[in-house]
């Protein structure tokens, strides 16, 4: 099959796109194209802004364009930044938590929550040496309804564009009252685009689920942005498969009434089944009984995804611990 075909056959509407050849899902080569024309040059979800309530507060994240500090500044503002000292690359912090400045382990050159260079131990010996050219390298953020996005591409189009009308058919749900509840890494040994095929569509659910969710009815919704978008209803709740949702149901639009209706909006890729490209390696399944966001992160291999499963849910739900 040559590119010509390739695309042709991977560009065409949802429901009657065809899956790339298998050497598309096992070659070294063309997943490196995958990365650098794709992945960093999209809209990258990273985490909620929620999870950064203090000045100091941080979450580390691999991605990639390598890996990166999600922060709050002394101004209450979310930033990002390589997690690289600006010396000699040492990794400045892992995990998450609270710092008062962000200090190189190696040689203790110290960063701002600005990111602009405190102090560097010694090197005012260095003849030249600018302090105000050794900032730590920010990387481009915006934010919506409290998820927080980065983007490798200074040229790619705003979060808001690149989104289109997902805030419209989404909105309803006000993710920016949701407080994040749990979040389970997962590492999955599969090519990204499985994944996302597979989240395409309810066609399996009525054989690999059927002692669960079993069959279910799918409805493609059509839309104006990088995205898709696919709502599978259900007449019991996916949460905890009982015909009563264990939480009182999100008055959300995009339900269409069904009580347990999933919203599946996922990302895809430029030239894959001609979805146009959101989130290549992200998706969110959002259920009026019990909101779930799972958010793949991009790809370190082809036969590699880091999975990082995270959930929201409303604030004010009196069930849960108000610890969140």
């Amino acid at each position: 099959m040559d590119d010509t075909t390739l695309h042709d056959a991977a560009r065409r509407s949802l429901d009657a796109g065809r899956a790339l050849p298998a050497w598309c899902y096992t070659s070294a080569d063309f997943f490196r194209a995958e990365i650098e024309h794709i992945h960093r040059r999209n809209w990258i979800f990273a985490g909620r802004t929620d999870e950064l309530k203090a000045p100091g507060d941080y979450r580390t994240i691999d991605t990639v364009g390598g890996p990166v500090i999600l922060l709050r500044d002394g101004d209450g503002a979310q930033r990002a930044f390589a997690n690289c000292c600006r010396h000699r690359g040492s990794l400045l912090l892992t995990g998450t938590g609270n710092a008062q400045s962000i200090v190189c382990p190696y040689h203790a050159w110290s960063y701002r929550f600005d990111g602009a260079l405190l102090a560097a131990p010694g090197m005012a010996r260095t003849p030249g040496f600018d302090k105000a050219a050794h900032a730590l390298a920010a990387v481009r953020m915006e934010t919506w309804q409290g998820f927080m996005f980065i983007n490798f591409d200074r040229a790619a189009p705003p979060l808001l564009e690149h989104l289109g009308d997902l805030p419209e058919i989404l909105g309803s749900y006000r993710f920016g009252d949701m407080v994040c509840t749990w979040r389970a890494e997962i590492a999955c040994r599969c090519n990204w685009k499985l994944l996302v095929e597979n989240s395409l569509e309810a066609y399996h659910t009525g054989s690999v689920h059927a002692a669960t969710v079993g069959a279910q009815r799918e409805e493609i919704i059509p839309t104006r942005g990088d995205w898709v978008c696919l709502q599978v209803l259900s007449e019991r709740s996916v949460a905890v498969l009982t015909d009563q949702p264990p939480f009182p149901p999100i008055d959300a639009s995009c339900t269409k009434t069904h009580s347990a209706a999933a919203m599946k909006c996922n990302g895809w890729s430029p030239g894959y089944r001609a979805a146009p490209s959101a989130f290549p390696s992200s998706q969110a399944l959002t259920l009026p009984c019990s909101p779930w966001m799972p958010w793949p992160t991009p790809p370190t291999a082809a036969a590699h995804l880091p999975m990082s499963a995270d959930s929201v849910a409303p604030r004010a739900l009196p069930r849960f611990p108000a610890t969140w």
